[in-house]
């Protein structure tokens, strides 16, 4: 009968051998992967003929240019495979597909394929540095261009936006956006377009740049009223238009009390409002919504200068409606304005 202790130490012995095992085959693939790019750069460098011999074969084929090129971006592909199944090898898969997608762009002249070994060469170096990977991403983009692949292009632009907003580098993100938008317009697909486009006034307005994000909003809203099924989504952009807004507001008027001159805020209160009939006019739903009274009464409450109906104002709309990350930073905004204003008045 095996006893506990039998048992466990016979699991134990079980697993260091398992883990011998692992380790033994991850040392034979780097051994197959330093191989394979070793042959790859015989070809590189002009060796193949001793290698064709060695393997039985004739140099004087049908096309043998074209399969000696090809023998070597496949050697590359089987040198960044291995190096894959090694675990730790990123950046040698990533430079070795990039070798392969190299022989293929330039010499082989496969846009296709170069740009999906591009593709991979990126993917294995994210593992490393999301942003470094942006090289290979846009040498994919450029070959996808040139064969006007406008959708893959657009796709990859979004990722490599992603990687930017990810590692908090919006401004570039923003414009990562903005490309990825204009290539899915070049494929005539609008609805990607104005996804990319939503993203862009999310990111402009999360910075600070309030006027270029309100107006690709009122753009987007425009957009979604020109089709029944998508309507019910207008109102959330002129609803995000409206707050930026009343942020412009108050920044400009803060500005013009900072330099102590006469009021000439382009976003006065009225203006707002005329703004906010022209929402209605576009669409009738608007006029009747929590949105559209949520906005409505916050302006009287500015000009009130009541800070605690303020914040009783947002927190009973945030039930309602569950305000995100991005309203309650522009509210914040709007909250901290008019608190200067009320100091300012106080002394």
């Amino acid at each position: 009968m095996i006893t506990a202790r039998q048992n466990a130490e016979f699991s134990t012995e079980r697993n260091n051998n398992c883990y011998m095992q692992v380790k033994t085959d991850r040392d034979e693939w780097i051994e197959k992967a330093d191989h394979y790019l070793s042959i790859a750069k015989q070809y590189e460098s002009g060796q193949s003929r001793s290698i064709i011999k060695r393997h039985g074969t004739t140099a004087l084929i049908f096309n043998a240019s074209r399969l000696h090129l090809e023998c070597k971006a496949g050697w590359y592909q089987r040198a960044a495979e291995a190096y894959w199944i090694c675990g730790d090898y990123y950046l040698d898969v990533a430079e070795s597909y990039a070798f392969a997608a190299a022989v293929y762009a330039r010499e082989l002249r496969d846009a296709e394929k170069a740009a999906y070994l591009y593709i991979l060469a990126a993917e294995a170096y994210e593992k490393l540095d999301g942003v470094g990977a942006e090289c290979y991403y846009c040498k994919a983009i450029s070959l996808f261009c040139k064969i006007s692949n406008y959708e893959m292009a657009g796709l990859l632009q979004q990722q490599i936006a992603q990687n930017n907003e990810t590692h908090k580098k919006y401004k570039a993100a923003i414009r990562a956006h903005e490309k990825a938008s204009n290539y899915f317009l070049a494929s005539k697909n609008e609805h990607q377009s104005n996804l990319s486009l939503s993203k862009v006034a999310y990111l402009s307005g999360w910075i600070g740049h309030y006027r270029k994000a309100a107006l690709l909003y009122v753009s987007m809203a425009d957009y979604y009223l020109k089709y029944n099924l998508k309507k019910h989504s207008a109102k959330k952009f002129f609803f995000r238009a409206g707050l930026l807004y009343v942020a412009i507001m108050m920044e400009e008027e803060e500005e013009e009390e900072e330099e102590e001159e006469e009021s000439t805020n382009i976003y006065n209160q009225q203006q707002l409002m005329k703004m906010w009939n022209d929402y209605k006019t576009k669409d009738c739903q608007f006029d009747i919504s929590c949105e559209h009274m949520f906005l409505h009464n916050l302006v009287i409450i500015i000009e009130k200068k009541d800070v605690d109906a303020f914040a009783d104002h947002v927190y009973f709309f945030d039930e309602v409606y569950c305000l995100d990350a991005w309203c309650l930073k522009i509210l914040d905004k709007i909250r901290n304005a008019m608190m200067k204003k009320c100091f300012l008045k106080d002394d």
